[in-house]
């Protein structure tokens, strides 16, 4: 895979270690100095200071302190975050859902963390 020129920032929400670890290295991988944030309760989510930016949010479908959903209708309403939101779940039911609180993708688990980094490269271009 080709490293991309531009840093970015991301945002991994996820209480569980091997998606985030998962995560975090193929985006190390993938792209140039890369920095990434994680947040892995919704405890710590709500401490996110109101200037911090990020070009991607990967979100986990549950984490602790949040219903399923919650989270993305946290960032879009209380936060006002606009940023492309990537939701992981192994639900098919949880994509419509989704989607209407405002996930822009969707992957079921297990998902190829490579098609991951196609689609970021789609959304940063």
């Amino acid at each position: 895979m080709r490293k991309k020129k531009m840093a970015c920032n991301y945002l991994i929400i996820s209480e569980d270690i091997v998606f985030s670890s998962i995560i975090q290295r193929y985006l190390l991988n993938s792209f140039s100095k890369p920095y990434i944030k994680t947040c892995n309760s919704f405890s710590s989510l709500k401490g996110l200071k109101d200037n911090e930016n990020f070009d991607i949010i990967l979100l986990d479908n549950s984490i602790t302190g949040a219903a399923n959903y919650e989270v993305i209708t946290f960032l879009r309403h209380k936060k006002s975050i606009t940023t492309p939101v990537i939701y992981f779940s192994n639900m098919e039911i949880d994509i419509e859902k989704a989607r209407q609180k405002g996930a822009n993708i969707f992957f079921k688990k297990p998902f190829v963390p490579t098609e991951v980094i196609k689609e970021i490269n789609s959304l940063l271009n």
